[in-house]
């Protein structure tokens, strides 16, 4: 959820830094209907702002998260990837 309050959309999965046993990204899933059309978003845990039962809550906008690169596993050693949420 937006810093609005607004869906944006669902964690597919946690990608943990193994050196340091810390959660280091949300995967999140956007867009698209039943899953076809669906961009695929990397987004950093200092990004939180808090969580209840049912939702993650960030700091930024959906149009924010909309605009941001997506996830490419292919792209992972690409820095220029990470500096998006600075």
């Amino acid at each position: 959820v937006d810093q609005q309050g607004k869906d944006i959309g669902k964690v597919n999965a946690l990608f943990i830094d193994e050196d340091e046993r810390k959660v280091r990204f949300l995967e999140v899933g956007a867009g698209g209907f039943l899953g076809i059309g669906e961009k695929t978003f990397m987004i950093p845990v200092d990004a939180i702002t808090r969580i209840d039962d049912k939702h993650v809550h960030i700091d930024r906008s959906v149009h924010h998260v909309m605009n941001a690169p997506a996830y490419d596993p292919n792209l992972v050693e690409d820095t220029q990837q990470w500096n998006y949420w600075d």
